[in-house]
């Protein structure tokens, strides 16, 4: 569904795919961002508000059963991204840093 979204009014859209690794190892994050529209991403599947400039992307979204907020930063010059987890219940917070390398392909 989420490449329909990004893919849908344009088939050659140019699409930024990214393999985010957090600084402990423990998770990797799968990111496509619309470099054409600049307005659509998504993280782990979840679609994301984009937002891109020069010198950084920022994706907002929600998950696990809209439950949480995230905001994603990626620095991209330094190749570093920022998370930040928010529950919608207890507003408890949640900071996750790492590398964002283009992500190759398998196949």
């Amino acid at each position: 569904m989420v490449l329909g979204l990004l893919w849908g009014g344009n088939a050659y859209a140019q699409i930024l795919r990214l393999s985010c690794i957090a600084e402990d190892k423990t998770m990797t994050m799968n990111i496509l961002v619309d470099m054409d529209e600049k307005t659509l991403g998504s993280v782990d599947g979840n679609v994301a508000k984009a937002e891109v400039n020069q010198n950084i992307i920022i994706l907002e979204y929600t998950f696990n059963n809209d439950s949480i907020d995230a905001l994603f930063t990626i620095d991209r010059n330094s190749e570093i991204y920022n998370a930040i987890w928010t529950t919608k219940k207890d507003k408890k917070k949640l900071y996750m840093n790492g590398e964002c390398l283009k992500a190759k392909k398998k196949f």
